[in-house]
């Protein structure tokens, strides 16, 4: 694919430019679908974890795996958010003209880049940790492992902050850039970035380093988690180890719904790399399955989990005879 620079507040052709629908329009609302049920679902998990989560209940999920799971949710769909201003709605060409006409040093979208940056990074690391943590908790059968556990939460939370504040800095002081996204999309159809993104081949090659890595990570936790899951017999003999059971096959299916379109992703972005004629169809094609995958995640932890469940308490009615009472 051709990527055309359009050069921020110097552009005839665009500053009169009008808002044209097309189809890009209907896959950009059709997105929006998966994100509504997802937020909805976060929201009640973070209600549920401030005024309910008692971690010594039969439902226990592990406070560990529970804090990495709604602090990676909360980086992707703050990353959905950013992808919506930068990337999809200024492919529907509705900002074309706020764009042409926008003056870079009044500017604060170099700051909505560097935020788009951060989410993602950020978003991508906490996959990993609620991944690596779910295996290091089954691995941590007798609290052999504990203090690992803690030392690897305590770190990879500021580690992760750090990382993504260094690689999204530079965007701030940088320009604006708006790309003219090339065919099946329509004139007027653009990406909005910074000059330190566009055409900057090394931090291209980067940050396809960097999803390989934290795939490769997931894939690796996720081989490990199927290896001991095939060496423990849970039993369902009673109610606390059915709870316990139905957590940890929600857990297990929790992270195949992260690594399939997660790896499907992974595999278009490369693909883009390598054919960047279909750049434009593959950026057409990306936001359903990011989407897919955040929204069906937090549904699907939400009304599966048993932690989630109200339980009837049965109160016991002492029954007397007659003849007992005085």
């Amino acid at each position: 694919m051709q990527l055309t620079q359009i050069s921020v507040g110097n552009l005839t052709d665009f500053k009169t430019f009008d808002y044209q629908f097309d189809y890009v329009t209907i896959i950009v609302g059709l997105t929006t679908i998966p994100c509504i049920p997802s937020i909805y679902c976060l929201s009640k998990i973070l209600i549920f974890y401030k005024n309910k989560y008692v971690s010594t209940s039969p439902q226990e999920i592990h406070p560990f795996i529970f804090r990495s799971f709604i602090w990676m949710q909360i980086w992707n769909l703050v990353f959905i958010f950013f992808d919506y201003v930068l990337v999809r709605i200024p492919s529907t060409t509705i900002l074309t003209y706020f764009c042409a006409t926008l003056d870079p040093a009044e500017s604060i979208v170099p700051l909505l880049v560097a935020v788009y940056y951060f989410s993602n990074y950020s978003s991508q690391l906490y996959t990993v940790l609620f991944c690596s943590t779910r295996t290091l908790i089954l691995f941590n059968e007798k609290n052999k492992i504990y203090q690992l556990c803690i030392l690897f939460l305590v770190f990879w939370g500021p580690a992760t902050y750090v990382l993504s504040s260094v690689s999204a800095f530079p965007n701030i002081t940088s320009k604006v850039v708006c790309m003219q996204l090339d065919f099946p999309y329509q004139k007027g159809a653009i990406t909005i970035t910074t000059d330190n993104v566009y055409g900057n081949t090394h931090l291209s090659i980067g940050n396809a380093t960097f999803s390989s890595l934290m795939m490769l990570s997931i894939v690796f936790t996720t081989c490990l988690m199927i290896v001991k899951l095939r060496k423990r017999k849970l039993l369902n003999s009673s109610d606390c180890r059915y709870h316990k059971t139905k957590g940890e096959v929600t857990l297990t299916v929790t992270i195949f719904l992260i690594l399939v379109p997660s790896l499907l992703t992974q595999i278009i972005t490369m693909s883009s790399l390598m054919n960047p004629e279909y750049h434009s169809y593959i950026l057409i094609m990306r936001p359903f399955f990011i989407d897919f995958r955040v929204g069906i995640v937090s549904c699907y932890f939400y009304l599966v989990h048993p932690i989630f469940k109200k339980t009837e308490t049965i109160n016991s009615i002492t029954v007397r005879s007659l003849a007992n009472l005085p």
